[in-house]
């Protein structure tokens, strides 16, 4: 349960970073040509993608090391 709380924690975390680097790149100024704008859009889009997916690692390694800790702390 808690590796899911964790996981939804940072998926809300990873949206907001998200949210707020479309905006920064929306706001830094519009150019006639939209190409440049929306390959910053692009790249903010794989940045999210990989955000989400160290998420996904970092519970799995964390979900890992309690469950590893708990199982050595019964075998005693």
């Amino acid at each position: 349960m808690l590796a899911l709380i964790l996981l939804l924690g940072l998926t809300l975390a990873n949206a907001f970073v998200y949210r707020n680097g479309v905006r920064v790149n929306d706001a830094r100024g519009y150019a006639p040509v939209q190409i440049s704008q929306q390959r910053t859009n692009h790249y903010e889009w794989d940045a999210f993608v990989w955000r989400e997916i160290g998420a996904i690692v970092l519970t799995a390694v964390l979900y890992g090391a309690v469950a590893s800790l708990g199982r050595s702390n019964q075998l005693r």
